[in-house]
């Protein structure tokens, strides 16, 4: 029997931390299906025999990572070929307005207090730094920048990683060194950055991702809806880390070929 102890709460969902520190979720069906999410008829009396229920814990049978692992949910994407830099631009530019103003993740976010002020410049200063590939000073920056239980700049960096899973093979080094610096004290922050490091994608993100590399904008803005429901912010400014990762992955790839 695995005893996990709950984490978080919310209208939807209750968040779990296993023995090993892993996260995991107890959902309504409405979630859908993710990674590591096992989907539930209602909370907290899921009809589960096998499943006990406390205030703060649940337990589980052994093999429950194995029986309750979803069949609906496909993680992994098929091969996707990412927008060159100036289709990203174009996408990016047809996008950009529909973020929320007080969004810290904009290209022009609108300071409202001086708090958020310096809380953007320090967002624009952590993504110049990835874009030039610099890690250690971009995590250094983002790392826990904004507020809530994921804060802005985690966000972005979640979605800097996923555009590093759509590099060539050669590119997943960063991948891994960003991941090790990106870590945290913040369990739910670190939880969704080994998801994007592992490639592990939500179903309403992956729609959007394969939306964005089709280039078709339409389809592109229909998948962005449901992500501007994600938290406050949080999930434009994956997006936002998104676009990023690419933008930038393009231009090294653009560098390349004039060197040769």
């Amino acid at each position: 029997m695995t005893c996990l102890t709950l984490h978080s709460r919310f209208a939807r969902c209750q968040n779990y931390m296993a023995p090993d520190h892993s996260l995991h979720t107890l959902a309504l069906p409405e979630l859908g299906a993710g990674p590591d999410r096992t989907v539930m008829r209602r909370l907290p009396d899921p009809p589960l025999p096998t499943l006990k229920m406390r205030d703060d814990q649940v337990e589980l049978p052994e093999p429950w990572r194995r029986e309750r692992c979803p069949t609906t949910y496909a993680p992994h994407l098929p091969a996707l070929t990412p927008p060159t830099t100036h289709r990203l631009q174009q996408l990016w530019q047809r996008l950009e307005p529909l973020f929320p103003v007080e969004c810290l993740s904009l290209s022009r976010p609108i300071p409202r207090t001086g708090v958020h002020r310096r809380m953007a410049e320090q967002m624009a200063a952590g993504r110049a730094a990835l874009t030039r590939g610099d890690d250690t000073e971009a995590t250094r920056c983002l790392r826990g920048l904004g507020i809530g239980l994921t804060p802005s700049g985690d966000d972005f960096l979640c979605g800097f990683l996923y555009a590093l899973g759509l590099a060539p093979p050669a590119a997943q080094a960063r991948r891994s060194s960003l991941l090790r610096h990106s870590l945290g004290d913040n369990v739910l922050v670190n939880h969704f950055l080994r998801l994007a490091a592992a490639g592990l994608y939500h179903e309403h993100f992956k729609a959007f991702v394969m939306a964005v590399c089709s280039g078709t904008e339409g389809a592109m803005e229909d998948t962005f809806k449901p992500l501007l429901q994600q938290g406050a912010t949080s999930g434009v400014d994956t997006v936002a880390g998104f676009f990023c990762g690419l933008e930038a992955y393009a231009r090294s790839e653009a560098s390349a070929r004039r060197a040769v």
